[in-house]
């Protein structure tokens, strides 16, 4: 008898059965799809952007911002935000008028100096540079 013949009577005579398992792929945390082992439990495979540096400040005396100084608020921030030696500074931008004011933390002076530079360059026609150091 062939192995074929023996495995098509066994399965006919209710003596052999099969059983499959199948696992969905792992999960990580941060929701990757990929191999499980204790080494990797709770990383990411996908690249993790740094958190922003500069924010967009809301005018608290009632005025409205003109659709300039928010272009000019975006370019400014988007200037910020791409510069890597502010990483770990939190800035606030405030632009009225054409005028710019910086306020927040950042880790030194150079890097007060480098984001005031920046907010010229973005087109201020004006900067109040208002950033605290926190270190030097």
């Amino acid at each position: 008898m062939t192995r074929k013949s023996m495995l098509l009577a066994a399965i006919a005579a209710g003596t052999f059965s099969v059983a499959f398992a199948v696992e969905p792929p792992h999960q990580t945390s941060a929701g990757s799809k990929g191999a499980h082992t204790p080494a990797n439990e709770g990383k990411s495979t996908l690249p993790v952007p740094p958190p922003p540096v500069a924010s967009e400040a809301r005018a608290t005396s009632g005025a409205k911002m003109s659709a300039a100084d928010k272009r000019l608020a975006t370019k400014v921030i988007d200037a910020l935000n791409s510069d890597e030696s502010l990483q770990g500074s939190k800035i606030t931008v405030l632009a009225m008028n054409g005028e710019v004011t910086l306020s927040g933390s950042v880790p030194g002076k150079p890097q007060a100096d480098k984001a005031e530079a920046a907010t010229t360059k973005a087109g201020a026609k004006k900067v109040t540079n208002s950033l605290e150091a926190t270190a030097s």
